[in-house]
């Protein structure tokens, strides 16, 4: 994981506040747009959360997550100007706050450390029956966004303003990628989202700051990189010509 950051020293950010009883800790996995791979990155995002190898069933794993006190993990994907980002987010409650000495923090990053490090992967595919269920509910989805007529004109108006810069595509993927789409191109993606992707951290709730730095960086070694912005969106031609569309 690269660190997606302005300045090598700041990969992890964290605001320690004592407005919120819990802790949130986000994950950001950043790579280029491209219409190949948003699909499959699309389902990756919702595997990571469904199983791992130390909870290998949604049964087990819901029930882990109860015993953190009702500990809530979440993803999805979006995109940020010419990025896709898979976001994994973890909200646990604050163990100052409870009456026991139970530390929940070092419990909820080691889960995350688990979802995001050691997903249920055999023999480098993920669980098929996961990933059957995934692209059924992944259908479901965009194809009832293809019958909402405010959805079908605002693709249509990402189409004519973007051409064919994958930023016309949803973050969510294209429903003509989902049936070809393997276990085994899934654990593809997964690699390179470790090995290539640009990675944030944030950390909200009353923690100490340096100690949670410090915690992350040594469970998860972000390695330092430096960002470099992205110009999209930035150029606005105000003498280009209007192109008008009108369709029947």
């Amino acid at each position: 994981m690269k660190q997606l950051q302005d300045y090598p020293d700041q990969r992890i950010s964290v605001l320690s506040t004592n407005k919120f009883k819990t802790t949130t800790m986000t994950f950001k996995f950043m790579a280029p747009l491209d219409k190949k791979t948003m699909t499959q990155r699309s389902l990756l995002s919702k595997l990571l959360v469904r199983a791992t190898q130390q909870f290998p069933t949604d049964k087990v794993f819901n029930q882990y997550l109860s015993e953190l006190y009702g500990a809530y993990v979440n993803s999805y994907v979006s995109k940020y100007k010419d990025r896709h980002v898979i976001t994994v987010t973890l909200e646990i409650v604050n163990e100052r706050y409870l009456l026991d000495d139970e530390s929940l923090f070092d419990k909820g990053i080691a889960l995350l450390k688990e979802v995001i490090l050691n997903p249920l992967v055999k023999n480098g595919a993920f669980d098929e029956t996961f990933v059957a269920q995934e692209k059924s509910l992944l259908k479901k989805k965009l194809t009832a966004i293809e019958d909402n007529k405010s959805q079908i004109a605002y693709l249509r108006l990402l189409k004519h303003m973007f051409g064919e810069h994958p930023y016309r595509y949803m973050a969510a993927g294209d429903l003509d990628e989902i049936d070809s789409i393997t276990a085994t191109d899934l654990y593809d993606t997964y690699r390179s989202m470790l090995n290539d992707d640009y990675c944030s951290v944030y950390v909200v709730g009353n923690v100490e700051e340096e100690a949670t730095i410090q915690h992350i960086q040594s469970e998860f070694n972000i390695q330092p990189f430096t960002y470099q912005a992205t110009q999209f969106g930035q150029h606005i031609q105000h003498d280009a010509p209007v192109n008008e569309v009108i369709e029947q």
